[in-house]
């Protein structure tokens, strides 16, 4: 499977990965989980797909927060679909996710039916979110 760049979005913060973030995903919206809402949905609308982060850090609060959002919300926004941050035989632990990021084998992505991966890179003040089709 041959990676393609779909699009890539940035994601200026005022203050880092506070809910203005989710907001900018998708435009202006009063709805904080519509950015995440329709970045998965999208991703998964013909298979699941892979979280990566990267530059995060597991003692930050803020990262702590923004991973879960993630993960927890683009879960519930992808069913039945699956949005997988890490193997799906470990328990997700944002620490973990943060340290060191999930890179599945070609073979495992096929098992698991991925199709998209999302890449969300953290700079300070800034979120880079590249999404790659497989």
């Amino acid at each position: 499977m041959a990676a393609a760049l779909c699009w890539t979005g940035y994601l200026n913060l005022q203050s880092p990965y506070t809910t203005g973030i989710l907001e900018t995903i998708s435009g202006e919206t009063r709805d904080p989980f519509a950015g995440i809402d329709s970045l998965v949905q999208k991703a998964t609308a013909d298979g699941n797909a892979v979280v990566v982060f990267e530059g995060f850090s597991p003692e930050r609060s803020a990262d702590a927060t923004f991973i879960s959002k993630i993960y927890f919300r683009g879960n519930y926004a992808a069913y039945p679909r699956r949005i997988f941050v890490c193997d799906d035989a470990e328990r997700f632990d944002h620490k973990q996710v943060a340290i060191v990021p999930f890179a599945p084998s070609e073979s495992w992505l096929g098992l698991h039916d991925v199709h998209y991966i999302l890449y969300f890179k953290a700079t300070p003040g800034n979120v880079e979110c590249i999404v790659h089709k497989l």
